[in-house]
This record gives structure tokens, C-alpha cells and sequence, in this order.
């Protein structure tokens, strides 16, 4: 009801912004995400397909398609009024279709002042300005309901600098307090302050964001610990090397002393490393991940070639290797966790494509064994793809 009521209260604020004159801007995209999904799970230690282990339903497993992959349906609404310096962003999204529930990406109005130095916002935060950015990370730290600051100074062109007040839990979602007649204060909101940075230049761009954590702030009755995200581009070889990209980035999450986080439940560091090359008649892609949690560290190596047949087709595989490292895996005494050979056929079209993709999985489980267990897994992803 929350949502409905900020929804509808900003949908009236941007129709007023609109009849003030006629020197409004009104932006929409969005994005569609559909297709046809098979998948089969066979075991080395079973000679028969378990119910369940086979199905057929519309889906998109492209890994952005939101859970349960089902596809997408994506509106973004920008609204500026150029006189007032005063605008509405509003993005509806609907992952999971078996579920009617109306699903507010963000809803927030902003404004600009002192000369476009100055921005606040205020609603169902997104967009941020310090986030991951993708692909493997895509949260935001700053995504709940509050109040955003942001300074960017004349003098010193690129920076990018603020603080955020908002709800408890971030990107996890979380808001539980320690019991259930406990009553929130000011200090326990300003305690989950995130706080931002960003910086643009002709040789590098940086962005880094904190999540404090307040003591209110539990799951379980534990603290769920402090949240840091980055992102790192550089910028330099690309200037020499047209089509290269290199860039990393990184979500840290259940930072904090010893005797106020459970590091085996919480704490997680996901770092990336990226070097993308594409040029005209080709797109390459190196993928680097570390994974640490509970620990255990989990190394992921994904390789990408696709060859340019024609501007409108291409054509090329995509494979993934993984493993785990350190104490407490999954699964002892094998080469590998998981590898993944994906090939791919995409046929573009203004705005959108087709994709036909087969996937083949070798993945080593624990079950009731001594040994761990093959797991082969088919897939066959039909995708279709519209942006607007």
C-alpha cells in the first residue's frame, strides 16, 4: 500500500511538474526479455531422469533477467522540468509473472541547484551514482527509501561526492529489529548512513560507496555487518586501442569486529576483473572473479569469442571454468567444480535480437556419497531481447 500511495503521489507531482510549462522533458525506455527455456539434469551415479530433472517454460537465463529468470518487463519514466530544475524518475519492473504484485525498481523525485553542483533526491532510491555498475554486480548500496546528497563541484570537474539516509538493510534487503517492541530512533537511521564518491578523468574513473550498520539492524537477532562496493575503469589504452575495455569492481559485504558479525554467515567479498576487445569484426571478452565466503574462496574464469559474420550475425562460444580454494569446500579431492561450454548464435535487429544459446554444464555435487557426484546439466535458451 506504501508503494501504491508514493506511486501515485509522485505520478501527480510529475503531472503538475508537466503543466507548470512547456519546457518539459519526458524520457521513456524500457526493456523487454522473453523466450523459451529446456533444461535436463542427468547424475553419473543414476541411469534415470528424476522428475523435476527435465521441463520446458518461457524464460531468459542470460543471467541479468532478474529471479526466477523468467524474463523481464521494464518501464523507465524521466520526467525534468528545465525552469524549476526539478524532476521524477520512476522504474516499474516485473521479473516473476506468476506474481501480480506491482514491483517499484525506484520512484524518487530530484532537483538541481547552485548551478548543477548540488543534487538531492528523495524517494525509492536508484540509479546511483556510486554502484558496481555490472555485469557480474549490479546491486547499490543507497537502493532503499531516503534522502540522497550529492555535491559536484565547478572546481574540480569529474568529482562526485555525498551521503545518503535511508532505510535499514541495503542490498540485502533486510529490516529486522531486535524485538518486536522495539522503536526505531534517529540515530539508529542515521547509523545505516551510506556514504559515496566518484571521480572521472581523461585517464582512470573510480567510484567506491559505504554502508554503515546500525545496532537495530538485525537478521536472526545477529548483525548483519557493514557493506562496501567499487568499481575501477581505466581509461588510457583505449584512447590507442579502439574496442578495449578494462575494469574491476567489487562487493564486500558483513564487515565488522569479530564479536558483532558472524563471518561464516555474513561476510562475503566479490571481486571481478574484466578486459573486453571489440573491434569491428570481432568481440572478446576475459572475465576474473574471487568469491570469498565462509572460508572458502571460489575462483571463476570466463572466456568469450564471438565472431562478427555479418553486422547484423554473430556467432561464437563463451566458457567458464570453476574452483574452489582454501577450507571448508564444497566438494575435496576433484580438478574442478564446475565448467560451462556456451555457444551462441544472436541475430540482431534495431533494438533488439534473437539469441539461440546451448549450455553444458559439469558440475561435481555432494550427495549421500563418499565421492562427490557428476552433475550434467543441458540447457537450450531461445532468447528474445526489445529495448525501447
Amino acid at each position: 500500500m506504501i508503494k501504491k500511495i508514493a506511486a501515485l503521489s509522485l505520478i501527480l507531482l510529475a503531472a503538475g511538474l508537466y503543466a507548470q510549462s512547456n519546457d518539459t522533458e519526458l524520457i521513456i525506455t524500457g526493456e523487454i526479455k522473453t523466450g523459451v527455456y529446456w533444461e535436463r539434469v542427468e547424475y553419473e551415479n543414476r541411469d534415470f531422469i528424476a522428475p523435476g530433472d527435465e521441463f520446458v517454460q518461457l524464460g531468459n537465463n542470460d543471467g541479468d533477467s532478474g529471479f526466477p529468470g523468467q524474463g523481464r518487463f521494464r518501464l523507465n519514466m524521466n520526467l525534468f522540468n528545465n525552469q524549476l530544475n526539478l524532476g521524477v524518475k520512476v522504474r516499474y519492473e516485473q521479473n516473476d509473472f506468476s506474481k501480480p504484485d506491482f514491483n517499484m525498481g525506484f520512484a524518487f523525485v530530484y532537483g538541481d541547484f547552485l548551478n548543477n553542483q548540488l543534487r538531492f533526491s528523495f524517494g525509492k532510491l536508484g540509479e546511483s551514482p556510486w554502484s558496481a555498475g555490472g555485469p557480474d554486480i549490479w546491486q547499490e548500496l543507497d537502493s532503499e527509501v531516503g534522502f540522497r546528497t550529492e555535491f559536484k563541484p565547478n572546481f574540480l570537474k569529474g568529482l562526485n561526492i555525498g551521503f545518503v539516509i535511508n532505510d535499514y538493510g541495503g542490498t540485502s534487503g533486510i529490516k529486522e529489529t531486535l524485538y518486536y517492541y522495539y522503536e526505531d530512533t534517529l540515530l539508529d537511521i542515521l547509523k545505516e548512513t551510506v556514504v559515496g564518491a566518484s571521480y572521472t578523468n581523461d585517464f582512470f574513473h573510480a567510484r567506491f560507496s559505504w554502508r554503515f550498520d546500525a545496532d537495530a539492524d538485525v537478521y536472526n537477532d545477529d548483525q548483519i555487518g557493514m557493506e562496501m562496493m567499487y568499481r575501477l575503469e581505466e581509461r588510457i589504452l583505449r584512447k590507442y586501442v579502439p574496442g578495449l575495455e578494462i575494469w574491476a569492481n567489487g562487493w564486500w559485504m558483513g564487515i565488522g569486529p569479530d564479536d558483532r558479525v558472524k563471518k561464516d554467515d555474513y561476510q562475503n567479498f566479490r571481486n571481478y576483473f574484466y578486459v573486453k576487445y571489440a573491434p569491428s569484426l570481432f568481440l572478446s571478452e576475459l572475465r576474473l572473479g574471487m568469491d570469498i565466503f565462509s572460508m572458502r574462496q571460489k575462483l571463476t574464469a570466463r572466456g568469450t569469442f564471438y565472431f562478427n559474420i555479418f553486422p547484423w550475425l554473430y556467432i561464437g562460444p563463451a566458457v567458464t571454468y570453476q574452483t574452489e580454494l582454501g577450507e571448508n569446500r564444497t566438494v575435496e579431492g576433484v580438478a574442478f567444480n564446475k565448467i560451462i561450454v556456451e555457444p551462441q548464435i544472436r541475430v540482431s535487429f534495431p533494438n533488439g535480437y534473437f539469441a539461440f544459446v546451448y549450455n553444458y554444464e559439469w558440475d561435481y555435487v555432494k550427495e549421500a556419497t563418499p565421492d562427490p557426484v557428476l552433475k550434467e546439466t543441458q540447457k537450450f535458451n531461445l532468447r528474445f531481447v526489445l529495448n525501447f
